[in-house]
């Protein structure tokens, strides 16, 4: 096929692409399995747009290959330019970003943030740049290009991979590996160490992510896709990385129901005690920052985060988990964390769980501990 320009596919290849998609989604039955490698006839499908973000609705481009690491690295060469044009590595049900009706991905794809010495995230040095390009090969990656505040990694699957819990494992193993292959390059982001860290915002089966040469917030992006290495992942193993997910079940509240809020508080957080770890040294588990978060020096039964800047704690949680210090950090008990995993008020946890009495409860018993007239 003639390209009009390299690196980008003209309007004639795309519509090629997309017809080649929709027939391969057309011929195979919906309950087929995609087992063992892929032959030279399977295809691997990218979903794009020529954009904004808000356009949740894409197009789906294809690849014969039975390289699929060739097959997505000539994708996202050929994806076109626009305002906030962005892909993915899933596909979904009517081509609408959607958790709900995501079908299936290709890839795992994973943004490194960089934070300076501070916690911010900011742009980092050429020398830095250059230093993450030359030892991208001690990452779990096969496609990689530099982003304006940090980078990204595109790991190729063997097959694509239609079971969404297997890839959420899959994606959580690839974190894993990652956060391992940084802190052996002396790159890992930590606590007063300028450094990458990886976005845990991966694990949204919506997620979509910006073209190489998308133009974000008046910026054109020139990004170049290069090639790390051809073999691509088993979803299998790359799940066998991960790690495994803490106990959910929390504990019942001890002792008789409260009246006072202060003192349900103070029970709540004994009863769900935890270490959060070194101080920013871990995942906050609301922002998803990482080498941001552990406990409070001076309280250690609080954590803090400090992230910040305008993709910090406070602008990822709106500003409903914790309090803002005066340095601009963030803290808080587990009680805060909890309500904000729920999309709750703090009170209302502790009402729901048995701790504190709801105000229809406290007048009723106020009410019948008056003496009858």
């Amino acid at each position: 096929m003639t390209r009009r320009r390299a690196g980008y596919f003209t309007a004639d290849e795309m519509a090629h692409n997309e017809r080649m998609a929709n027939r391969e989604q057309d011929r195979r039955p919906a309950d087929a399995p995609l087992e063992g490698t892929l032959p030279a006839t399977e295809v691997y499908t990218l979903t794009c747009s020529i954009g904004p973000r808000s356009n949740s609705t894409g197009r789906r481009l294809a690849a014969l290959d039975s390289r699929p690491v060739a097959a997505i690295a000539l994708l996202l060469e050929g994806l076109p330019e626009g305002e906030e044009a962005w892909w993915s590595p899933s596909v979904w049900v009517g081509d609408r970003r959607s958790s709900k009706h995501w079908e299936r991905a290709c890839a795992v794809v994973l943004d490194l943030d960089f934070h300076d010495a501070s916690g911010r995230h900011s742009a980092p040095s050429e020398e830095l740049r250059q230093t993450l390009e030359e030892k991208a090969p001690v990452l779990p990656v096969n496609l990689f290009h530099h982003t304006p505040r940090g980078a990204r990694l595109v790991l190729a699957l063997e097959r694509p991979v239609a079971d969404a819990e297997l890839y959420a494992r899959a994606t959580a193993g690839a974190m894993a590996a990652t956060d391992l292959g940084l802190e052996r390059a002396g790159l890992a982001a930590g606590p007063g160490r300028a450094g990458y860290a990886v976005d845990a915002a991966a694990r949204d089966l919506a997620r979509f992510f910006y073209a190489p040469r998308a133009k974000v917030a008046g910026e054109e992006r020139q990004a170049t896709v290069r090639l790390v290495r051809e073999q691509p992942f088993s979803a299998e193993s790359l799940a066998g990385m991960s790690k495994p997910a803490p106990p959910t079940a929390l504990p019942k509240p001890a002792g008789a129901l409260s009246h006072e809020c202060r003192e349900a508080v103070r029970r709540w957080n004994d009863d769900h005690a935890q270490d959060w770890g070194a101080p920013g040294q871990g995942e906050c588990p609301a922002c998803g920052h990482r080498g941001c978060f552990g406990r409070l020096p001076e309280r250690p039964e609080k954590w803090t985060c400090f992230s910040t800047g305008p993709e910090g704690h406070g602008a990822r949680t709106k500003g409903r988990c914790g309090r803002e210090g005066k340095a601009g950090h963030w803290f808080g008990d587990a009680l805060d964390l909890e309500a904000y995993r729920r999309g709750a008020t703090r009170r209302q946890v502790l009402i729901d769980e048995g701790y504190l009495a709801s105000r229809s409860r406290l007048s009723r018993s106020r009410s019948s501990a008056e003496p009858l007239p």
